[in-house]
C-alpha cells in the first residue's frame, strides 16, 4: 500500500515538474518575442467639423512574433504625450484585425476625452499592446506621435433650432403637409435629440415618386423650416435654415433612421435597425411584476419622440429586466453596458437581459433607439 502511495506521489511531482518546465519554456519564448511595428497614415491632423464623417487617420501594424502558435490579443492605446500611457484610451481589436481607422468625429471625441484643448495643436502618442493572456507576455510596439488639433464639439455650421426641437412634415411621410398650430404634433413626428449637435428620427417613408419632406423647428411656423441644399439625395446631403424649396426626397418605401447634424450641416438617411415602436413596457424579475407579457400592467414608458421613451419604475437590487414593444416575446429589447439590442421577429435570437441596479428603489428609465442606448438613474 505504501509503495502504491509513493508511486502516485512521485507521478504527481513529475507532472508538476513537467508542467512547470513547460510553462518556463513558454515564458522563455515569450521573453524572446518581438513586438509589432506601428505606422500611421498621417503625422499632422487638423480636425474640422466639415470633415466629421471622413477618414482622419488609419493605424496599421504587423504581427507580434511570440514564436508560439497561440492567439494574440492586440490593443491600440492612445494618450496625450507626457502621460506615459498611464490612463490611455484603449481599443481591443477583433481577432485578425491589424489596423484601426478613425473618422474625424470619432477621433475628436477621443482627443477631448483625453483633455486635449480644442483648436490647440498638441502631440498624441499611439502604440499597440499585444499579449497571450499572461502578464509576462505583454509587448509594446514603437510609439507613433501625431500632432493633432481637435475642434469644438459644440461648434455648428447651421444654427441649432431655437426651440430645441425638430418635427417632420411632408408627403414623403404618413403625416402629409399638415402644419397647423394645434393640436400638438404626436411624438411620432418629433425627432430625438442624440447629442449636443444632432437630432435623429425613425420614420416610415412612402417612397412615392416626387414625394419630399422638410423639417420644422416650431409647429405651425413655416418661416424657420430647414430644407435641402441643391445636390442632395434621398441618402445624404447638406441642409440649411430657409423658408424655400427643395425638400428632402423620399427614399424607397420603408422604415428609416434620419439624422440631421448641425455641426456639419449634413443629413443622412439609412434603413432603421428598429421598427416604428408605438409602445414600450418594462418586464423582468427585477421589477415588481416579474417576467410577464401582460401589457395592461402599469409598467409602460412614455413616448417622448419618434425614438425615445422614458418612465419612472421601481427596481429591485436583484434579477434582470427587458423591454417589450407589445404582448409578445417576439418583440423585445435587451442589452448590456448601456447598449440596446432589439429582437423583432421569432427568428431572431433573444437579446441579453439587463442586470438590476445594485440598490433597490425608484429609477428614471430612458430608452433611446436613435443612439441605441438605455440609462437608469436613481431618484
Amino acid at each position: 500500500m505504501k509503495s502504491i502511495f509513493k508511486l502516485v506521489l512521485a507521478s504527481g511531482l513529475m507532472g508538476l515538474l513537467f508542467s512547470s518546465c513547460e510553462k518556463d519554456s513558454t515564458l522563455m519564448k515569450v521573453n524572446n518575442a518581438t513586438a509589432s511595428v506601428l505606422t500611421s497614415s498621417a503625422t499632422t491632423l487638423i480636425l474640422l467639423p466639415s470633415n466629421a464623417n471622413n477618414q482622419a487617420v488609419k493605424f496599421s501594424f504587423d504581427k507580434a512574433n511570440y514564436n508560439v502558435s497561440t492567439l494574440v490579443t492586440y490593443t491600440l492605446q492612445m494618450d496625450k504625450a507626457g502621460n506615459n500611457f498611464s490612463k490611455p484610451k484603449e481599443y481591443v481589436l477583433p481577432g485578425g484585425a491589424m489596423d484601426k481607422t478613425f473618422i474625424t468625429s470619432e477621433l475628436n471625441t477621443v482627443l477631448l476625452g483625453l483633455n486635449f484643448v480644442k483648436e490647440v495643436a498638441a502631440p498624441l502618442e499611439v502604440r499597440v499592446k499585444s499579449n497571450l493572456g499572461i502578464s509576462s507576455s505583454l509587448l509594446y510596439s514603437n510609439v507613433t506621435t501625431l500632432t493633432v488639433t481637435p475642434f469644438d464639439a459644440t461648434a455648428v455650421l447651421v444654427a441649432l433650432p431655437a426651440s430645441g426641437r425638430l418635427f417632420i412634415v411632408g408627403d414623403a411621410t404618413d403625416f402629409g403637409w399638415s402644419n397647423s398650430s394645434s393640436p400638438a404634433f404626436p411624438p411620432e413626428r418629433e425627432f430625438t435629440r442624440m447629442n449636443a449637435v444632432s437630432w435623429g428620427g425613425i420614420f416610415k417613408m412612402t417612397g412615392a415618386s416626387g414625394a419630399t419632406y422638410k423639417v420644422l423647428q416650431e409647429q405651425g411656423n413655416w418661416g424657420t423650416q430647414f430644407r435641402m441644399i441643391d445636390g442632395g439625395t434621398a441618402v445624404s446631403g447638406m441642409f440649411k435654415q430657409e423658408n424655400a424649396n427643395p425638400g428632402f426626397p423620399s427614399p424607397a418605401a420603408g422604415i428609416y433612421k434620419v439624422v440631421f447634424n448641425f455641426q456639419t450641416g449634413s443629413y443622412t438617411t439609412e434603413v432603421s435597425a428598429h421598427p416604428i415602436i408605438a409602445n414600450l413596457y418594462i418586464t423582468g424579475n427585477a421589477t415588481n411584476s416579474g417576467w410577464t407579457t401582460d401589457a395592461t400592467i402599469n409598467q409602460k414608458l412614455k413616448k417622448l419622440s419618434s425614438g425615445e421613451f422614458e418612465g419612472i419604475v421601481s427596481l429591485k437590487s436583484t434579477g434582470q429586466f427587458k423591454f417589450l414593444t407589445g404582448a409578445s416575446w417576439d418583440n423585445q429589447v435587451g442589452g448590456s453596458n448601456g447598449n440596446l439590442v432589439g429582437k423583432y421577429s421569432s427568428s431572431t435570437p433573444d437579446p441579453a437581459a439587463i442586470d438590476a441596479p445594485t440598490a433597490a428603489g425608484d429609477y428614471k428609465v430612458n430608452v433611446n433607439f436613435l443612439s441605441n442606448t438605455y440609462k437608469i438613474t436613481k431618484l
